[in-house]
């Protein structure tokens, strides 16, 4: 199958932006998803009653092109926390792959914020929770069934500067609260 995930290209439209320092930013986007050719070939739960055979289970990709549309609001503050904001994206399947597998819409909401750099850890500390909801998905027309699912997401982290570029450590827990 390969050793690549999906490829995303968004292009993002700054509808605002109050400049350098503190203020709002507020974004609109719009994309695809071009699939990897690592992905399932045949469908894993045998929904037509066909006889069981040697399969994989494991993928990076579903094989789906896909639309995404992508908003985000930030706020970028002097008193702790110094950015928060977040984001919501729809990725919706354009069409069913050819192995008869189409993925259910996406809808995601994350919120996420930083402090200030600590002295004493000599980088910005961070947070954020996520939210994220799939409705059903089919293999050959059929409903697969771990596919409607609903997935929170607690997350902390850090934020180091290095020269003209940044390094971040993050430790999430995902909580299935459907699926």
């Amino acid at each position: 199958g390969g050793y690549l995930g999906d490829s995303k290209i968004i292009a993002n439209y700054l509808v605002f932006n109050d400049g350098q320092g503190t203020g709002k930013r507020f974004y609109l986007g719009g994309g695809v998803v071009i699939p990897s050719k690592n992905t399932l070939t045949s469908d894993p739960f045998f929904l037509n009653d066909e006889e069981k055979e040697e399969h994989r289970h494991f993928s990076l990709s579903e094989g789906l092109y896909k639309s995404i549309f992508e908003t985000q609001f930030f706020f970028k503050r002097n008193t702790n926390p110094v950015f928060i904001g977040g984001v919501f994206t729809i990725t919706n399947p354009l069409v069913e792959n050819k192995y008869g597998f189409k993925s259910g819409t996406i809808y995601d909401v994350a919120l996420t914020g930083f402090t200030k750099e600590t002295a004493w850890l000599k980088g910005a500390l961070g947070g954020n929770v996520s939210i994220q909801k799939s409705t059903d998905s089919f293999w050959n027309g059929k409903t697969a069934p771990n596919s409607n699912s609903t997935i929170l997401v607690l997350g902390i982290g850090s934020v180091w500067s290095i020269k003209h570029s940044g390094i971040a450590f993050n430790i999430k827990l995902p909580i299935f609260l459907k699926g």
